[in-house]
């Protein structure tokens, strides 16, 4: 996986256009996962800032709670695509998540009926998982009626590159 990006959300709040006291506010309310499968060398809890993919689920956030969900939900939803394996040879044990910093061209996350998830990258669907099981169990039965999605590909994008890149 490559070295990530180290950001500040004064930086973050100039990429995205979202207001430096929100991302602020969510970052604090602990709305983005833990994420132990990406400690690096520079863990973020040794360094002021944060890291590129804190900053993508940050954003995700903030467009969730745009679209209505709330606060309790959107943790659940981030804590949960968190926890969404990669299928196939998986020996690092890689959640689907780490797709997002590692190259997938396309990685978009739907969100069903508000109560199930899945990872579409690179032509590849995790299938409908319901949120808050304490497994990421498969509901293959799941029809959903409303999606909502968040293209994590572009999210990440304009958190490393701004509006375009450089």
């Amino acid at each position: 996986m490559k070295k990530l990006q180290r950001l500040d959300l004064a930086t973050l709040s100039e990429r995205t256009g979202i207001e430096h006291d929100r991302l602020r506010r969510f970052h604090e309310l602990g709305l983005v996962p833990e994420r132990t499968w990406l400690l690096q060398a520079d863990d973020e809890r040794l360094l002021d800032g944060i890291d590129e993919l804190t900053g993508t689920f940050l954003v995700c956030a903030t467009l969730l709670h745009d679209a209505g969900f709330n606060e309790s939900k959107i943790a659940a939803i981030l804590r949960d695509v968190c926890r969404i394996m990669k299928q196939g040879r998986n020996p690092l044990r890689l959640p689907v998540a780490a797709d997002i910093v590692g190259g997938a061209a396309s990685a978009v996350v739907q969100i069903s009926d508000g109560n199930h998830i899945r990872w579409k990258v690179d032509g590849q669907d995790s299938g409908w998982i319901q949120i808050g099981t304490s497994k990421a169990q498969m509901n293959p039965d799941h029809a959903p009626k409303i999606v909502t999605a968040l293209d994590m590909s572009a999210i990440h994008e304009k958190v490393v590159w701004g509006s375009a890149k450089s």
